[in-house]
């Protein structure tokens, strides 16, 4: 039975260099898929004097890669395998609906930090 809303879902969202990330998508009957966007290093590329407070359009201003989903009978999937350590972040539209999914690639030498807002802040890495 497909969905009554869009759905996007991934695989683990933590790679090590040289991994693949993988998105699964449901369309609702009748619903059109819109673009899928990859974000490469959105962090990292970030302007210094970007603004979180204003969500995510400041994504904008980069320069994702845009790629083609494939669709039959509502369901797609992908396989994306990033180059280069650090921060990503997917972007799919369909239906009226944004859905975003931060994944992160590390190495060896390279680390990723969680923050949250809904506890008070640690001052030193988990």
């Amino acid at each position: 039975m497909r969905p009554a809303q869009p759905q996007l879902t991934t695989s683990p969202r933590l790679l090590k260099l040289g991994e693949e990330i993988e998105f699964k998508f449901s369309l609702p009957p009748e619903m059109e898929n819109g673009l899928f966007s990859i974000f490469e290093r959105y962090l990292e590329n970030a302007k210094t004097d970007t603004r979180l407070d204003t969500g995510l359009s400041w994504l904008d201003s980069q320069h994702p890669e845009i790629i083609d989903i494939d669709f039959e009978d509502g369901v797609g999937a992908l396989t994306y395998r990033p180059t280069q350590t650090g921060n990503y972040m997917a972007r799919w539209t369909a239906g009226g609906e944004v859905f975003h999914r931060h994944f992160a690639v590390i190495d060896d030498e390279y680390v990723t930090l969680r923050f949250s807002s809904f506890i008070e802040l640690e001052s030193e890495p988990t």
